[in-house]
């Protein structure tokens, strides 16, 4: 995936901004084997970061929801339906 702060500001962004929702309803965490983006990291205005972010979840198949929230404090998210096929 790619990042781009379009932000007048720096922004910071982390692999664990990142979960997923399982077909089963199951929300979890991405792996840091596998995945290549920056564990911490900032971006400046205008900056991109682009990463691998891996989650494992098996054999399992259906609509899996990618979800980012990088901010805890804020209710601000994105969410991306991702189908995988059986």
């Amino acid at each position: 995936m790619t990042i781009l702060n379009r932000d007048k500001k720096t922004q910071p962004f982390s692999l664990f901004d990142w979960r997923l929702q399982t077909s089963s309803g199951r929300v979890i965490d991405p792996t840091s084997m596998g995945s290549t983006l920056d564990l911490m990291a900032g971006l400046v205005a205008g900056g991109a970061a682009a990463g691998k972010v891996v989650f494992e979840v098996g054999a399992e198949k259906g609509d899996f929801y990618l979800i980012y929230k990088p901010d805890p404090y804020d209710a601000a998210r994105g969410i991306w339906k991702v189908t995988v096929a059986p």
